[in-house]
């Protein structure tokens, strides 16, 4: 079967979504280097002592259940076809 051409209108969507993906990304770290800026160190390192070993039981409970939900995830689907990672397109006729 023949892979489907895109048309123009959906090109356009495609180059406005993408558009919006960066515009977000580019906010998005922004935010993130003035909330660093504004961090008081030693207040944080007075919290990680505070939580102790809790700290690193939650961290690696969060990472369990972000690894299922990938795994779950249709179009995250990288465990069964690897190649999904790189590129949308290389196991579409598998799944």
């Amino acid at each position: 079967m023949e892979p489907k051409t895109p048309n123009k209108k959906e090109t356009n969507n495609h180059n406005r979504r993408d558009l919006w993906q960066n515009v977000f990304l580019a906010v998005g770290a922004i935010v993130l280097i003035v909330m660093i800026t504004q961090l008081d160190f030693a207040q944080v390192w007075s919290g990680l002592r505070h939580a102790g070993y809790w700290f690193f039981a939650v961290v690696a409970l969060w990472a369990f259940l972000y690894l299922f939900n990938t795994a779950a995830s249709r179009e995250s689907a990288f465990l069964i076809c690897p190649t999904t990672l790189f590129s949308k397109k290389a196991c579409r006729a598998k799944t």
